[in-house]
Parts: C-alpha cells; structure tokens; sequence
C-alpha cells in the first residue's frame, strides 16, 4: 500500500481524470501559461538529462556505488571490529526491554521451553553416539 498508492495517485493525475478547475482561475491560467510552459520545459530537459546521466555514465555509478560498498564493509567490520555472536543467546535490547526480560528471566518458566530444552540436550546426547 505504501508503494503503490503514490504511483496510483500520480497515473490518476496524469491520465485519467482531468483537472477540476473553478471559472476564476482561468484568468490566472492567461497569466501563468507562460510561466507553466517553461517549467514543464525545464522538468522535460531536466528529465532527459537524468536519463542520459545514468545511462552514459553507468561505468562511473559502478565504480562509485561499488566503491561506497567496499567502504561500508571496512567501516562496519574492520574499524570496530564486529563480529557475528559467539553463543547462541545474544542480547539485543536493554536489560529491561519486555524481548530481554523474556530471555533473561521468564524463558524458565514456561513449561514449553523446558521441553525444547529437554528434547534439544537429548538430541544432543543422541548426535554424541
């Protein structure tokens, strides 16, 4: 919905209903003509420009996209040094936060988790033999 409603409000605009416009405003419709021909002239150059800017230009967009994405990888991995979780429990929020205090606390309580608890450390023992 979030996508698509612009482009629908856009399609409709342009194609299938035509503008509703009062009586007054065709005497400031003489006035501004001149001005709305040549917005829609610059928005026209502006467009095949940004047309031509992407299509000629592609080798250079890859180079500095590619360039761009090599840099967030060594900025996120190498500088502060991330790396992914060593234990299968992790933290993610605050101590506090409902999601932690689940894990942290709760999570015993549940007579489900026991069993997954109980099933997987058999499993485990069977994985051993």
């Amino acid at each position: 919905m979030v996508t698509w409603l612009p482009a629908a409000v856009v399609v409709s605009e342009r194609w299938c209903c035509p503008p509703v416009v009062p009586p007054q405003w065709f005497v400031w419709d003489s006035k501004l003509r001149p001005a709305r021909i040549a917005a829609d002239q610059a928005r026209v150059i502006l467009d095949k420009f940004l047309v031509q800017a992407v299509l000629t230009l592609r080798y250079l967009w890859l180079c500095v996209l590619g360039g761009a994405a090599l840099g967030s990888v060594a900025i996120v991995f190498y500088y502060p040094h991330f790396q992914l979780p060593d234990s299968r429990d992790f933290q993610l929020y605050d101590s506090r936060h409902p999601f932690e205090r689940y894990d942290l606390v709760y999570r015993d309580k549940f007579l489900f988790e026991r069993l997954k608890m109980v099933i997987v450390s058999s499993v485990l023992k069977l994985s051993v033999f």
